[in-house]
């Protein structure tokens, strides 16, 4: 396939080194290889995300069922705690 494409592009250090990770003999090759990956793979990565954010959210609901339980735990705590004082006092 002849490439007609032509591009300047400026990036950071550390996208070049990621491009590097990627097979082929220059810059240029190892760039389109990430491409094509990205490209083949989007929709699993999509998908992944996807189960990650539903993820987030059951943990974060989560964690809102545990601190209401904690806010319990205290109350109950505050109850022990003046019962005991008061039958110390008695």
């Amino acid at each position: 396939m002849k490439k007609t494409n032509q591009k300047c592009i400026r990036f950071t250090d550390e996208t070049l080194e990621y491009i590097g990770t990627f097979p082929g003999k220059g810059f240029s090759q190892k760039l389109e290889s990430m491409v094509d990956y990205v490209h083949k793979n989007e929709h699993r990565i999509k998908m992944h995300i996807a189960d990650l954010e539903k993820h987030r959210d059951f943990l974060e609901q989560k964690i809102i069922e545990y601190s209401h339980v904690g806010e319990k735990l205290k109350v109950i705590g505050d109850f022990v705690n003046r019962a005991y004082q008061n039958t110390l006092f008695k």
